[in-house]
């Protein structure tokens, strides 16, 4: 095997951490994620499930009693557990994206999306009063490992791939 070729099929080694974040990621569905307390505790797939029920009662109880907060609102409450159980959207779609070297833009758009989804779950636990378990901490560090490729070195495609693309969109004005 020549030196070339063996360079163009290693994985640089923060790819490992994104292969291990999958890892971490589909094994949260598998832990106890949170509850109330420990006799209480809801798998990841119950949680995910429960995320979006409710949001749902949560965005439909608009009118809020005069004595509450701005963020204790039913209404936050909703929105912020809806962006959590979106977090279970947004991966595989990133995950999708991640095939094709041109959708970098809507890659790194995501992996913000994903910081701020992840942000607003641990708002949303405080407001359901909900304490995090282990399958918790397992999927936000799944969550964050594996959007890890964007901060290693970008793959170059060949000259020949780049020229192809080049000429099949510009256009002449």
């Amino acid at each position: 095997m020549s030196p070339t070729s063996h360079a163009t099929h290693s994985r640089h080694p923060i790819q490992h951490l994104a292969i291990f974040g999958i890892f971490l990621y589909v094994a949260s569905f598998f832990l106890p994620i949170g509850g109330i307390d420990t006799a209480d505790a809801m798998s990841g797939w119950r949680w995910t499930w429960g995320s979006f029920l409710g949001a749902a009662v949560g965005l439909s109880e608009v009118g809020a009693p005069a004595n509450v907060t701005l963020f204790s609102h039913p209404l936050w409450t909703g929105l912020f557990s809806l962006m959590s159980g979106s977090l279970n959207l947004l991966v595989p779609i990133y995950l999708w994206l991640s095939f094709t070297a041109r959708a970098r833009v809507v890659r790194v758009s995501l992996v913000a999306a994903l910081l701020i989804c992840a942000a607003s779950s641990w708002e949303a636990l405080y407001l359901l009063y909900l304490t995090p378990f282990i399958g918790y901490y397992v999927w936000i560090a799944g969550i964050l490992l594996i959007p890890a490729r964007e901060l290693g070195p970008q793959q170059e495609r060949p000259q020949q791939e780049r020229k192809a693309d080049d000429g099949a969109l510009s256009l002449n004005l």
